[in-house]
């Protein structure tokens, strides 16, 4: 089984369109203190080939929350405004997707 079969609808789309994928990482988890995975859309630094890393969302302590977030209005919303500190060239006719989940919910 591949590792892209297992990655959920939501984020899989948002992957595609900024060509990136989830990160994963070591953190705290606020509540217990503990040190967990999180999860986030981004790429990672790349130095050998001259590329700096981005995340387009916050992190989150499992795949199903950051699942959640890309799906949500509030998630789309706020990655679009992300894109654009992170893509110079990012514009709104591109966003056309934050737009069609806006207007669904208002319909």
């Amino acid at each position: 089984m591949s590792t892209q079969a297992m990655v959920p609808a939501g984020i899989e789309s948002i992957s595609e369109l900024f060509d990136c994928g989830v990160i994963g990482d070591l953190g705290q988890h606020p509540a217990t203190g503990k040190e967990c995975s999180v999860y986030a859309i981004g790429a990672n630094d790349e130095p050998g080939a001259g590329l700096h890393g981005f995340a387009l969302t916050p992190n989150f302590y499992s795949k199903n929350q950051l699942e959640k977030y890309c799906r949500s209005t509030k998630g789309r919303v706020e990655i679009n405004k992300k894109a654009a500190e992170v893509f110079g060239d990012w514009d709104a006719e591109r966003a056309a997707w934050v737009n069609e989940i806006i207007e669904a919910k208002e319909a």
